[in-house]
């Protein structure tokens, strides 16, 4: 799993496996506004979260401007 602090606000990063899901919010409980493919290229929004035993990511996804959060370990930069 990689460092939070590599996830500087604005880096492009890239989904890493298929069928990911993007959450409303930090926690697998969320609502998942979209679901991704592996390459699937988002920007980060903002810090990364601690909730429920998983670090989260906020991202969006410049082609459709979906905002939301994916588990750390589904991108990499």
């Amino acid at each position: 799993t990689p460092e939070p602090s590599v996830f500087a606000t604005g880096a492009t990063v890239l989904v890493n496996d298929n069928d990911v899901p993007l959450r409303s919010a930090p926690g697998t409980d969320a609502q998942t506004v979209a679901t991704l493919s592996a390459g699937t290229e988002l920007t980060v929004v903002g810090t990364p979260v601690d909730a429920g035993g998983h670090t989260w990511v906020p991202v969006t996804d410049p082609e459709t401007g979906t905002i939301g959060y994916i588990r750390i370990e589904f991108v990499t930069t």
